[in-house]
């Protein structure tokens, strides 16, 4: 493009906003021409806030004409564990999960996107990740839990025993130097490997059982909307 035609950009952050409908162009139902939005509002103590809907706000119409979605993660279901299929979260309250009658399950916590669904960054995650510790916390002063101090040696013949397959920090530094590789054969900064059986794969290990629900690819909420001038 000629510098003589290039015209200067602006950027809009709406926050507290979900998408709720895609509006269709009345000349062609294949083409967007707006989006409704949702009003969210912030629920909870400061630093540990989250977004809830908020019912008595009015919905926002934006007009757009390309619409990029976000990929995003949800997680699947493990055993014994209650689900929620719609939010694709296990069930809790503070990260503590809980069972069909809403009562905590003892020696069950969650954090991550299996807590919250896909949503936030890194930041995000980090602060719900630090709202579960603290109700761990809170159980074992409590007495809801007892407090082990087994050594490491313990942890690890507990985790074999239950067929659990532990990475440890060398394992992660392998596969971290192996995508870094990958990356620079395509001029990028590392090639992430997307699945738990390309993971155990690369660092000679057969796949024998995950404890954690793994995450799969979804649409998250982040919307981009571009309107032409």
């Amino acid at each position: 493009m000629d510098e003589g035609t290039r015209r200067p950009k602006r950027i809009f952050l709406r926050y507290l906003r979900s998408p709720a409908q895609l509006i269709a162009s009345s000349s062609d139902p294949s083409l967007i021409s707006s989006i409704e939005l949702e009003t969210n509002k912030l629920e909870g103590k400061e630093f540990s806030q989250r977004a809830v809907h908020d019912p008595s706000a009015k919905r926002e119409n934006l007009e757009c004409d390309l619409l990029f979605r976000s990929i995003g993660y949800k997680t699947r279901a493990i055993t014994d564990v209650l689900f929620d299929e719609k939010r694709s979260i296990i069930p809790n309250k503070r990260g503590a999960v809980v069972d069909k009658n809403l009562q905590p399950v003892k020696g069950q916590y969650v954090s991550g996107w299996a807590k919250t669904g896909p949503q936030g960054v890194i930041d995000a995650t980090l602060t719900e990740s630090m709202d579960t510790v603290e109700t761990i916390l809170q159980h074992l002063s409590e007495g809801q839990l007892e407090a082990k101090e087994d050594p490491l040696e313990v942890i690890q013949n507990e985790l074999k025993q239950n067929g659990v397959r532990r990475v440890s920090f060398a394992d992660w530094q392998k596969v971290d130097k192996l995508e870094i590789e990958q990356g620079a054969t395509k001029g990028r900064i590392r090639i992430k490997y997307k699945t738990i059986e390309e993971f155990f794969s690369l660092l000679a290990l057969s796949l024998i059982h995950i404890s954690e629900p793994t995450r799969l690819l979804s649409i998250s909420y982040a919307v981009f909307c571009l309107k032409k001038k």
